[in-house]
């Protein structure tokens, strides 16, 4: 079977466009009528020499209706609304561990802050090639990826001007669904595995914006007296959201911040959690370890400077839980 995207639309339009009937195709294949029928709706796959006598027949070049190498890109934004709920450590760790194991991932920060973009190493502002610029012109996400020092690991940079983008969005046309036009270009390519999305600390039109263009969301949740408080609003928004994009999904709320040394007040916060959503809790969480802090001074991903460590070791179990999840 061919391994790649197959645009069935775009082969049957062909043949209605040369007005053949699936019958005349199947002769010209070799294969019954209900077999091409079936190819037709994308339930039957065939491989590339097949493909490529079809495309002879129509007259069509090959790389018109298939692209190798395709990938499915799930979409995943790490969102909640209180600030230094770990969002930005978990997207980093994460995304480093997913690229070392395979997986073509793309982050993309949206905030302000640019705590991201920084934590990959890249210090310095480009005025150009950013997101704040992207969303302003209403060109391709595509035409603003950047490399990282990583293998497998792309970033499409924050710039502290994002500050303002809300205002700016409320003024365009289509303004809640200009990120999901813009991703498209990315996502029709099949480039990435995953492109995770780390998101600002609110409820605005730029994360509306990402939560209808995503598949799922996940919320780092920190293991802190105030930390649950403002849950409810927020799956509030992502319920929202789901109405208008009913695709969307919790893929998981993951601890962070977690000290078992305070076993009462994590056994207290554990249930709390689980009263509210049960299930969907994911079973690794990431420790309160000084080696997170030292990575963030050096800008590197805690599992380059401490590889095998205490946070190395979950965010690999994380990883793992998060592969498992988002499989569609």
């Amino acid at each position: 079977m061919a391994k790649g995207k197959i645009l069935y639309d775009k082969i049957k339009n062909r043949r209605i466009e040369i007005d053949v009937t699936q019958q005349t195709v199947s002769d010209v294949l070799g294969v019954p009528r209900a077999t091409y029928a079936s190819f037709e709706l994308g339930k039957q796959d065939f491989d590339e020499d097949k493909l490529q006598k079809l495309c002879d027949f129509f007259k069509i070049e090959l790389s018109d209706v298939y692209i190798p190498g395709f990938r499915n890109t799930v979409v995943v934004p790490l969102i909640n609304n209180k600030g230094g709920s770990g969002k930005t450590t978990v997207t980093n760790g994460l995304s480093y561990i997913l690229s070392t194991q395979g997986y073509k991932v793309l982050v993309i920060d949206s905030d302000a802050q640019m705590n991201l973009t920084h934590s990959l190493g890249i210090l310095d502002r480009d005025l150009e090639c950013n997101l704040n610029t992207a969303l302003i012109r209403e060109e391709s996400l595509l035409n603003f990826i950047k490399p990282t020092k990583y293998e497998n690991l792309d970033i499409i940079m924050a710039d502290y001007s994002l500050s303002r983008i809300d205002t700016e969005l409320a003024t365009k046309s289509y303004r809640e669904t200009l990120f999901r036009r813009l991703l498209k270009p990315i996502l029709d390519k099949g480039i990435y595995d995953y492109i995770l999305i780390d998101t600002s600390p609110n409820l605005g039109l730029l994360n509306s914006n990402i939560m209808l263009t995503s598949d799922y969301c996940m919320v780092p949740c920190s293991i802190e007296a105030f930390a649950l408080d403002g849950l409810e609003i927020l799956t509030g928004f992502i319920n929202d959201c789901k109405r208008d994009n009913p695709k969307l999904n919790i893929l998981g709320i993951v601890k962070v911040k977690v000290d078992k040394r305070e076993s009462s007040i994590l056994l207290q916060f554990n249930k709390v959690l689980e009263e509210h959503f049960g299930s969907i809790i994911f079973d690794s969480s990431i420790p309160i370890d000084i080696k997170i802090k030292q990575s963030q001074w050096n800008n590197v991903p805690v599992s380059v400077l401490a590889e095998n460590g205490k946070s190395d070791k979950n965010y690999k179990e994380l990883a793992k839980e998060f592969v498992k999840k988002s499989k569609r």
